[in-house]
């Protein structure tokens, strides 16, 4: 695939460079008005697009866009909507404008929190927090897994020391149970990219981030339990045409983003690229283990946008990742080591291409037809000591929503989807000296078609809404799962909003890519049964308050969620010393999760935000109550952002603590590898400064400054081929202290 990507890569920067000097001949201004419902960037129609002091304008079509004469002498166009506050934009030399309209007139209201909409919740019956570009250059933001240390809702936890992968959390639940959206596209089935794919994400190509709680939305599948993440990526429409960003850290690992747009007659184009090098290898406990994996990685995207004015608009992506990750003992050389008991190594490769559309389709007065499709390639090529584990999966989606809108108090949508995925695994255990019995091939081969039906109703002068669905998912194996959908909205008054959601998930299951940090682990993987697929309840509550008090503003959020589970699937630490028990859980668990959130806006400049959560899980095993491993009961975090001299510096600091995580149980092990029952508390603390000299950005910062790490991160690391080494406890950080520092730039125009 690699010879492919090589290949493939110098033609699509071939034709993108042939098509650069075309935009510089166009005339007119293409643009977007879109906002946020359901937790997706939604098109605007009949937006009004016109130039300030003047009568010349346009409406914006049925998607949204529109393309208006650039006017001598008239430097900002004004966007008004109905349902939406007008914003006046600075339109410059740019030759396309992507406009986000966020703040509802009358009871639509936007709930913001500090300045500006840098982290609003949307006016949508789903609880949806939405994170702007704006809030992610608050941090480095490398990738998607840290695209949230300065929010609440979404925790990136490692899954082990010596590969450093992260997996999204949410509600206190593992990320298998997050479904990631990448521009409104789900990837169901998609199972390797769930656990080795969202770290090839970068962060300089996010627009926005759109996190949902709780039960997801019919239309995206039946798998989300926790929550979803819809990633949506630069557009092509951006207000810079060329960006460039660069920034390196401490242990010498260097980052590099890069994209580039252009508008030819009614198409929108972006391609962006990404580059990363490893670093040093460093190992400051002694252990013999980096501290951290040398990283390579490489991803090209290129995105096309085509827009009809009158009934048709398209978006198609093409993206191809690379990544090597190397991890191990500091001495670990492949071309000696791989495969034999004297150096302990670890390696994983990943390569991944994809091709992913959507499109809307006006088929008359308020019917609109769309539709979403992925097909994709993921290969992995690992080994983790003297285990080796190579898989190949090909994934395939496709649905198609009717959206009626008969009139503007009811929306009902119709849809069919089909889901397919191909999983081939083969694990060999090679030398095998602790007699490890999972060795062999493995094929999962997946086809779901579904059904689902939705309809939004907007009741009592809209201060009510209400959305009520259901999808039906059939199975080969395991027959047909209905999946219904609650959520409603309340708006008390113009400052006081309530929500409340209710939903089930049905996800299956593949041990090997949700479980692949264990082939890292002395013990054994036993699955005594085949696993049944997993079933959930989610319901949930969310207050939201808004104040202003004098030179004092801000929003106050409560969240309350509980998860229930039938038939979890869940790994026994404790059942076996010598292994790892994967199993369905035949009793029902439970997951609490409660988040209180502050925030406020001083004068000054000056703006605060701080949130608690409080999660209580309890898995029953054999009657007896149990608390799932590695995860904290308390969490904190802290943010206080300031902008100075008319925001050309910000400096933000965030602090987050974390308290005590149950530990497996070690008692039967030797004394020197046994561990407490609950983990150390400990805090994280964050600073970033960014300093805007117009065209560029300067920024730097350093991450975990107080150097706390994880003591002994790896037991029995001195003997990594006998008993009780184990890497996969991972409960806190292992890097220590971090700083970087970087650049950007930004050109609104050739």
């Amino acid at each position: 695939m690699k010879n492919s990507l090589r290949r493939i890569a110098p033609l699509l920067l071939c034709l993108f460079s042939l098509a650069l000097p075309y935009s510089i001949l166009a005339q007119t201004i293409h643009g977007s008005v879109s906002a946020v419902e359901e937790g997706q960037s939604v098109a605007l129609p009949k937006a009004h697009v016109f130039w300030l002091g003047t009568k010349d304008g346009v409406l914006t079509d049925d998607h949204g866009h529109f393309h208006i004469e650039r006017k001598r002498d008239a430097t900002h166009l004004v966007v008004s909507h109905v349902s939406w506050e007008t914003d006046t934009i600075l339109v410059g030399d740019r030759l396309s404008i992507d406009v986000l309209l966020s703040v509802p007139r009358t009871t639509e209201t936007v709930e913001v929190t500090a300045t500006a909409p840098d982290t609003y919740v949307a006016p949508i019956p789903q609880r949806t927090e939405v994170i702007t570009a704006q809030e992610l250059e608050k941090a480095a933001c490398c990738d998607l897994a840290g695209c949230f240390g300065t929010t609440s809702s979404v925790q990136p936890d490692a899954t082990d020391v010596i590969t450093d992968t992260r997996q999204l959390t949410m509600l206190g639940l593992g990320g298998v149970y997050t479904q990631v959206l990448v521009d409104n596209v789900p990837l169901p089935g998609d199972r390797l990219t769930r656990q080795f794919g969202i770290q090839s994400i970068p962060g300089p190509w996010v627009n926005r981030i759109m996190v949902s709680k709780g039960a997801g939305g019919v239309g995206q599948g039946s798998s989300a339990v926790s929550g979803l993440i819809n990633v949506l990526l630069l557009e092509g429409m951006e207000e810079n045409r060329v960006f460039f960003n660069a920034f390196g850290m401490s242990h010498l690992e260097q980052q590099y983003n890069a994209y580039v747009t252009t508008s030819v007659e009614k198409w929108n184009t972006i391609l962006m690229l990404h580059g990363t090098r490893h670093g040093k290898r460093m190992d400051r406990d002694g252990d013999s283990f980096m501290d951290a994996p040398n990283v390579d990685r490489y991803s090209l995207l290129n995105k096309w946008t085509y827009t009809n004015e009158e009934d048709f608009t398209t978006n198609t992506g093409i993206r191809f990742a690379w990544e090597d990750r190397l991890g191990g003992q500091m001495d670990f050389n492949e071309s000696l080591h791989r495969g034999g008991t004297d150096v302990y190594g670890q390696r994983m490769r990943n390569n991944r291409a994809e091709i992913y559309n959507r499109s809307d389709i006006g088929l008359g007065e308020g019917l609109t037809l769309r539709t979403h499709a992925i097909a994709s390639l993921h290969e992995l090529d690992a080994f983790y000591g003297t285990t080796s584990y190579d898989a190949t999966q090909y994934a395939g989606f496709a649905d198609a929503w009717l959206v009626m809108e008969p009139d503007e108090t009811h929306t009902l949508t119709l849809g069919a989807s089909w889901s397919w995925s191909e999983l081939q695994e083969n694990v060999d255990t090679g030398l095998n000296p602790l007699g490890k019995s999972y060795a062999g091939s493995y094929n999962l081969l997946e086809s779901v078609p579904g059904v689902f039906i939705e309809s939004k109703l907007l009741l009592y002068d809209k201060v009510l809404s209400l959305v009520t669905g259901v999808r039906a998912d059939h199975y080969r194996e395991y027959g047909i799962a209905m999946t219904p959908r609650l959520f409603l909205r309340y708006n008390m008054d113009e400052v006081t909003t309530l929500r409340l959601s209710a939903g089930t998930a049905f996800r299956t299951a593949s041990v090997f890519s949700e479980y692949a940090p264990l082939f890292a682990s002395w013990r054994d993987i036993v699955v005594p049964t085949a696993l049944q697929p997993e079933r959930a309840i989610s319901y949930g509550f969310n207050a939201v308050r808004q104040y202003d008090a004098g030179g004092l503003s801000g929003m106050l959020t409560l969240d309350i969620f509980r998860t229930e589970f039938q038939n979890q699937i869940v790994a026994d630490f404790d059942q076996r010393s010598d292994a790892v028990i994967i199993a369905n859980l035949g009793e029902r668990t439970t997951s609490d999760h409660l988040m209180f959130e502050a925030t406020a806006q001083l004068p000054f400049g000056l703006g605060l935000r701080g949130s608690y959560m409080l999660t209580e899980a309890v898995e029953i095993h054999g009657g007896v109550r149990k608390l799932p491993p590695f995860i904290s009961r308390h969490r904190a975090l802290a943010v206080m952002t300031m902008d100075m001299f008319r925001e050309r510096l910000t400096a933000t600091l965030s602090a987050e603590w974390r308290s005590g995580q149950s530990l497996p149980n070690s008692a039967l092990w030797p004394a020197e590898f046994r561990l407490p029952a609950i983990s150390p508390a400990f805090t994280l603390l964050n600073a970033h400064l960014n300093a805007n000299l117009g065209r560029i950005d300067v920024y730097v910062g350093v991450e975990n400054l107080l150097d706390f790490r994880q003591s002994g991160p790896i037991l029995n690391a001195r003997r990594p081929f006998e008993a009780h080494f184990e890497p996969t406890f991972a409960w806190g950080p292992v890097k220590g202290r971090e700083a970087y520092a970087g650049t950007r730039l930004r050109i609104g125009d050739y």
